[in-house]
């Protein structure tokens, strides 16, 4: 077959012509590969032809007169010329070609041209009686023959077209060789070896092209199956990786929810059984999402898209971090987990930190896993090895069950478990240990284990590496110090999740910040732009305008200050490529659900460092009603008059505090119609005096009760009471304004 352009702009045309499958019936593709294949394979008749008819002229011109050969050679040479323009014409429009007949007349044309002038050759050189003139003649017809067979054998009809003009040629030459004056019984016998052989001599040629015809159309078949079930593989691993990234948003918003707000109860007053209950719930969730990473990741290194960093990390808190996370589980089986690093153990290597803690994690907790009493000890080392580099080594080592002989050699592989019953006591998903060797492998190094049934097992992975230069920084930060730095700020929570909104809410306030919240991305925007927010937390995909776009609005605001704000998104995907979609948007950082507060800290940290660390100056008291919607008070002023407004305002703030009140009176005690009514008098009467914020809070917590778990409604009727008690507060201050700064009876009415 011809070998496709090296090199150069254009691809391979075979390639290009597995890729129109789909839109080009298959015999025509089969057509059209054969013709690529014999124009390929005559791309060197530019120099090798010409060279051919000047050394074939050049012995025909010792016997034959010179302008005649001349003349020849120029005729070939133009016939090559013609048929090479004829093939890279076709070659440059092969890839949009699909009726394949056209090109097929005009490309054996160009091809049986040279034919027919190689096979005149000896009309222009007749050797006459000139017998070493006339074998020579012979010979470069049999070659001609042979050569051009190679060339258009992909394709049988210019085979069987290029064949016919110097067979005839020789036929010509052996007849008239045999019938000639001289001949002679004694020459009969060569003469007519001679006319036999140049009988059979096309024939054995056109059957070997013909067999190279049949084999390359095989090919070509075989490589359009090949094509084809490479775009399907391609179209079902792109049609997992989004069914993965679906998967991974669907799974993680409402784990969210679940993990967030079992971790508020528990903070709460609940009884030794509640307790234990809402323990095994955040552990049950926090395996399912274990699981869940476990999967991602392994669709990750499948795709090749596992990114792997090289950046300077400290070993001590790596170790000490994955002892920490492990040291409550051992606890609780009354295992001693070690720690041994041995002689000139470095401080400092470069390397992935976080991809090293993650086999790190699930080596030491499978030794847990499966030993019931003694140790765990991790075995940390680095050797120089002969290029001057470290080998940074890790051994863990239990002396728990072991590892059965039967099931060492799948230990490693996707899903592989020791066995059914070891599944059904010990629990796991058999991906563990898989992707640890793929990230293993993937920073440069290698893992195994040694184990014996009954004696324990011993796993270890090495990896190159190498120490930082002097005054090179750590990749990672320290929480505890991200945790100081953060002052109190005023953050805008944009979640439509009802659960995620508490999450967050109780999370931030905790910290001491103060939190707004919006349900979707307009509403983000408008509050933005008319607000004095420190940071906005923003989740990636809103009904309406998601948060990529509303982050691009929010930088497009008039207001510089305003449009500067530091924006962190909020996703439940973790394809690397979220980071760079949100960087593009005008976001400053992302941080993946289920949200970790350390890790939630730290990315507001980081946000807000990079945008100047800056915090507005606190509001005047009076500015506190910007909430209000002033044109309304203005209104219901106006119709009420001065002389009534205190006592208006008096009774809007108490009836604002006493329904919020009831309403979570009525979520507490499960009266969910009694908590409906106090919702629905709570967003009338706010609405009313323009509480805006109050009044889509109330709203909010209609639909929770409709939609959302008792706990959701009960930190939701909460937050409802805290809103209301601002709201009236705001009220009371906006009466003082509007009243000249006068005292009011109010002030005992909403106290």
């Amino acid at each position: 077959m011809g070998r496709p352009p090296s090199g150069g702009r254009r691809a391979d045309p075979l390639e290009a012509l597995g890729r129109r499958a789909e839109s080009v019936p298959r015999g025509q593709l089969i057509e059209l590969g054969q013709l690529i294949l014999m124009a390929l394979n005559h791309r060197e008749d530019a120099w090798l032809v010409p060279v051919l008819t000047v050394v074939v002229a050049g012995g025909a011109a010792t016997w034959a007169p010179w302008p005649a050969v001349a003349a020849w050679a120029l005729l070939s040479v133009a016939t090559v010329g013609v048929s090479q323009l004829a093939l890279h014409r076709f070659l440059a429009q092969a890839d949009h070609v699909t009726d394949s007949r056209p090109w097929l007349r005009l490309l054996a044309t160009a091809r049986l041209l040279p034919s027919v002038v190689w096979s005149l050759l000896p009309l222009f050189a007749w050797p006459g009686d000139h017998m070493a003139g006339r074998f020579f003649l012979i010979l470069v017809l049999g070659a001609a023959m042979a050569l051009r067979t190679s060339g258009t054998a992909p394709h049988p009809l210019v085979l069987r077209l290029q064949l016919v003009p110097p067979a005839l040629a020789l036929l010509v030459l052996t007849g008239t060789a045999l019938a000639g004056p001289r001949a002679s019984v004694s020459a009969d016998a060569p003469g007519l070896a001679l006319v036999l052989s140049s009988l059979l001599y096309p024939v054995f040629l056109y059957r070997m092209g013909r067999q190279t015809c049949l084999r390359m159309r095989h090919m070509l078949e075989l490589q359009l199956d090949l094509t084809a079930a490479k775009r399907a593989a391609d179209q079902a691993n792109g049609a997992k990786s989004s069914f993965l990234a679906t998967l991974s948003h669907e799974i993680r918003t409402p784990m969210t929810g679940i993990l967030g707000l079992t971790q508020l109860l528990l903070e709460t007053g609940l009884s030794m059984r509640q307790r234990d209950y809402v323990r095994t719930v955040h552990e049950s969730g926090e395996s399912l999402l274990a699981i869940l990473n476990d999967v991602l990741d392994l669709s990750k290194v499948e795709a090749g898209k596992l990114e792997i960093e090289r950046t300077a990390f400290d070993t001590g808190p790596l170790l000490d971090g994955v002892r920490n996370l492990m040291a409550g589980r051992a606890a609780e089986k009354g295992l001693d987990l070690q720690i041994r690093k041995g002689p000139g153990f470095p401080e400092r290597l470069m390397g992935d930190p976080l991809r090293l803690r993650q086999v790190l994690l699930n080596l030491v907790g499978n030794a847990i896993k499966f030993t019931e009493r003694g140790w765990v000890r991790i075995s940390a080392s680095a050797d120089r090895l002969a290029d001057g580099r470290l080998q940074f080594g890790i051994i863990v080592s239990d002396t728990g069950v072991g590892v059965p002989e039967a099931a060492q050699g799948r230990l490693f592989e996707t899903f592989g478990q020791a066995s059914a019953e070891v599944t059904r006591r010990y629990g796991g998903s058999g991906l563990g240990l898989a992707i640890a060797k793929q990230l293993v492998q993937a920073m440069g190094g290698e893992i195994g284990f040694h184990s014996r049934p009954g004696d324990g097992s011993h796993f270890w992975f090495t990896i190159p590496t190498a120490e930082p230069e002097a005054g090179t920084a750590t990749g990672a930060m320290d929480p505890q110090a991200t945790a100081i730095a953060l002052p109190p700020l005023a953050v805008l929570v944009v979640e439509d999740v009802t659960a995620n909104q508490v999450v967050l809410d109780a999370l931030l306030r905790a910290r001491g910040h103060k939190v707004t919240v919006a349900a979707d991305g307009a509403a983000a925007v408008r509050l933005v732009a008319r607000g004095r927010f420190d940071l906005v937390l923003m989740d990636m995909q809103l009904p309406g305008i998601d948060g990529l776009e509303a982050a691009r609005r929010i930088r497009a605001l008039p207001d510089a200050t305003r449009a500067q704000v530091p924006v962190v998104a909020t996703t439940a995907n973790t394809d690397a490529a979220d980071g760079g979609r949100c960087l593009a948007a005008g976001m400053d950082g992302f941080v993946t659900k289920p949200l970790r507060p350390e890790a939630l800290v730290e990315a507001m940290h980081q946000a807000w460092v990079a945008r100047g660390a800056r915090v507005w100056p606190e509001e005047p008291a009076t500015e506190g009603a910007a909430q209000l919607d002033m044109r309304q008070m203005d209104t219901v002023a106006q119709a009420i008059g001065p002389h009534d407004m205190p006592e208006f305002i008096a009774i809007t703030a108490r009836t604002l505090v006493e329904t919020a009140e009831r309403f979570l009176e009525k979520v507490s005690g499960g009266d969910l119609p009694g908590a409906g009514q106090a919702a629905h008098t709570l967003y009338g009467v706010a609405a009313n005096v323009g509480l805006s914020g109050l009044s889509a809070d109330a709203r909010r917590a209609q639909q929770a009760l409709r939609d959302d778990h008792p706990e959701i409604q009960r930190a939701l009727a909460i937050r409802l009471r805290d809103n209301a008690e601002e709201a009236a507060e705001m009220l009371d201050r906006w009466l003082g304004e509007w009243l000249g700064g006068q005292p009011t009876a109010s002030h005992s009415a909403v106290a």
